[in-house]
């Protein structure tokens, strides 16, 4: 893939957007899984429930004492997942609200296929770089990130349907890489960072900063030789 990237760029974003759930997985997720096994290492201030691997047989009994609990599981790369969407929603009856970082089939839970969301930073960052560029934004804040998290909380299918999948397929990422960069430069024109605009305009200056891998066609008059 390295290889294709530096001989035909084009070729390279066109096979990635064509096949962005199977490519993900070979492009993203090993430039994460390396931050994630050193994660154990980085010292941060407790947030919820952290439930290691070697306690997942006790998941039942640490939710029957913290009913609130949300659960953080480290699932990337996906052969080094702490613990398995079919595990954790077996564990919690069917209670957890699942998103991993590296993709997984649906989960049967008595009548019920629970697809299993990918919770991936590439529906953020890309997007927010998106929005800077269409706006003309100064610089980015914080609260631009937040309307980017939640213009994607906007498009949860769950939100939709009660079984829906917490965060949007990968292959609906560039429909809403186009929302998310619509919020960002709308929080941008808010607090004065970017040039007003009417929202129609700003959707269509997304739109058209938003790159499609293709060549472009030109047309060559060559003089006709007798």
């Amino acid at each position: 893939m390295c290889a294709l990237q530096d001989n035909n760029e084009v070729l390279f974003y066109h096979l990635l957007l064509d096949h962005a759930e199977e490519m993900m997985p070979i492009i993203y997720t090993p430039v994460v899984a390396m931050g994630c096994e050193q994660f154990s290492h980085i010292y941060r201030r407790p947030r919820g429930i952290f439930i290691s691997y070697p306690m997942r047989t006790r998941i039942r009994t640490l939710l029957h004492n913290r009913p609130h609990s949300k659960i953080d599981v480290i699932s990337n790369p996906t052969d080094r997942a702490d613990a398995r969407p079919d595990d954790l929603i077996e564990w919690t009856e069917g209670r957890a609200l699942i998103a991993t970082g590296s993709p997984f089939a649906p989960v049967s839970f008595g009548d019920r296929a629970i697809p299993i969301g990918q919770c991936n930073n590439v529906f953020i960052f890309p997007s927010v770089g998106l929005g800077v560029i269409a706006s003309g934004a100064r610089r980015i804040t914080d609260g631009m990130m937040l309307a980017a998290a939640r213009a994607l909380g906007d498009n949860s299918p769950a939100l939709r349907d009660a079984n829906g999948s917490l965060l949007p397929a990968i292959s609906e990422i560039r429909k809403v890489a186009i929302d998310v960069a619509v919020a960002v430069g709308t929080e941008a024109q808010r607090v004065g960072l970017a040039p007003l605009t009417d929202l129609p305009t700003l959707r269509d200056k997304v739109v058209a900063s938003q790159w499609i891998p293709a060549y472009t066609w030109i047309k060559f008059n060559l003089p006709v030789v007798a």
